[in-house]
């Protein structure tokens, strides 16, 4: 169950469901209707927790039956932040060039995709 997965993070961190809701705008109700089976987190609410816990979408999704796919086109745009953003675009003082992040994108994409 998707929600065991949640209860796991809220174990871990020591943060009760009340503080998460507080902290992310996630309606309480919306914990207790998961946390009784009665429904999955939607696609939207799995990526603000796992922004909220620092860990990836897969987590929640990965072998979890009736979770929410995941569409390759989010994929990619997480690439692009990383690519982007990410301090792996340096190369000690020097920042990547575009060709080379693209290639580190193209690194990652074949290996998110296997």
């Amino acid at each position: 169950m998707l929600y065991n997965k949640i209860e796991e993070l809220m174990r871990k961190t020591g943060v009760s469901a009340y503080q998460i809701s507080k902290d992310t705008k996630i309606p309480q109700s919306a914990f207790s209707r998961w946390k009784k089976g009665e429904s999955n987190p939607s696609l939207k609410n799995i990526k603000i927790l796992s922004e909220y816990f620092g860990v990836p979408i897969g987590y929640f999704t990965d072998g979890v039956e009736g979770a929410p796919k995941v569409k390759k086109q989010e994929i990619s745009i997480d690439l692009k932040k990383i690519t982007d953003n990410a301090l792996i675009c340096y190369y000690g003082d020097r920042e990547l060039t575009a060709s080379q992040k693209a290639k580190i994108s193209k690194v990652l994409k074949a290996v998110l995709d296997d």
